[in-house]
């Protein structure tokens, strides 16, 4: 019954921090709402490749695609029989309960905002986490669910139906994963012990989807978006994606204080041309320079980076030079990136 639901809804609610307000959901005409039954098998497949994150539980995540209406967020399980909220957490999460009678009843999970002004997405989390890391596995285990229920926007066409259902998509075919953080990113970098990637520009943003079918996606979340090949089984379940966001401070030192708010036309002095550009609707802007050429006049500018990383360095091995902007043409923040070069790859270094 749905009554049941409700307090199983309730139960699961005790263990999610700051739940917001909830209110009745009205009959609405094309409310953004998806099927009861179709999310359930979400919840199937946790169980079946929990070993993925074995500490981890499942949450429905709304993104939402447009600037927030006044009115608070509803989400209910609604019936011909009747309704019940769902409780949901802060960040827009929640937990869905199992209810045989709504599954009969052709249930909806159904909120208050128009069809399309959100995104549904997948949510695992293992606990004990700090608030800017991801745990590898648990995105491997969203994946899994997300075959299940389908709920990730983009482009589709038959014969990706067809691939996903001969093939594991997400640990074969160099299987990769779009996911959305909570804040916008400006770099990411995956921590296994003392092995450590960054994941370049091409990864963040939603550079990874041809500009032709970035229609298909969420592209108002573009500036939290990202896609890791999570099917690289280099990398165990227990690496950890730490995220630098846009906002916040950056990494202080005397050398940074000199680059650190110097403006785009610094850069372009330095440089002679403006790098590729990445433009958001907050004001911020992203430039990255990743040829061999490029980079090494950066260095001299950039003098915590020369300490680092010497010129020849630079153009043996594989690197990305990143400039954050902020809405005024400002330089907040910035990141020389590494990743194993093709060579090193195929040698296993």
């Amino acid at each position: 019954m749905l009554c049941a639901a409700l307090a199983a809804g309730g139960a699961m609610a005790q263990q999610a921090p700051e739940p917001v307000q909830q209110v009745e959901v009205s009959g609405m005409v094309d409310a953004d709402e998806v099927s009861y039954r179709r999310l359930l098998k979400g919840l199937d497949a946790f169980e079946k490749y929990r070993a993925l994150a074995p500490q981890g539980s499942l949450r429905y995540k709304l993104f939402p695609l447009a600037p927030e209406p006044k009115r608070p967020l509803v989400v209910q399980l609604r019936s011909g029989e009747g309704s019940a909220p769902l409780a949901l957490d802060a960040d827009y999460g929640f937990a869905l309960p199992r209810d045989e009678a709504a599954a009969a009843a052709k249930a909806v999970v159904r909120t208050n905002r128009k069809s399309g002004s959100l995104a549904w997405r997948v949510d695992v989390r293992t606990p004990g986490l700090a608030a800017n890391q991801r745990r590898l596995g648990d995105l491997r285990l969203e994946c899994q669910v997300n075959r299940e229920v389908n709920l990730l926007n983009g482009a589709k066409p038959p014969a990706y139906l067809l691939v996903n259902s001969i093939f594991d998509v997400c640990t074969q075919l160099g299987g990769g994963w779009l996911d959305v953080a909570p804040h916008a990113i400006f770099g990411i970098t995956m921590v296994d012990g003392e092995r450590r990637k960054q994941l370049f520009s091409e990864q963040l943003y939603l550079n990874r989807i041809p500009a032709l079918y970035r229609m298909f996606y969420d592209t108002y979340l573009s500036d939290r978006s990202y896609w890791l090949q999570i099917s690289d089984a280099s990398w165990p379940d227990d690496t950890l994606l730490e995220f630098e966001y846009m906002e916040g401070e950056p990494h202080s030192s005397a050398a940074t204080a000199a680059v650190i708010g110097t403006t785009k036309a610094d850069v372009v002095r330095t440089q002679g041309k403006k790098g590729s550009a990445t433009r958001f609707d907050n004001g911020y802007e992203v430039w990255t320079y990743d040829d061999k050429h490029a980079i090494p006049e950066l260095l001299h500018w950039l003098p915590v980076v020369g300490d680092v990383v010497s010129v020849a360095e630079a153009t043996r091995s594989v690197h990305e030079l990143a400039i954050l902007f902020d809405k005024d043409g400002i330089v907040r923040k910035y990141q020389l990136r590494e990743q194993p070069s093709t060579v090193a790859q195929l040698a296993g270094k």
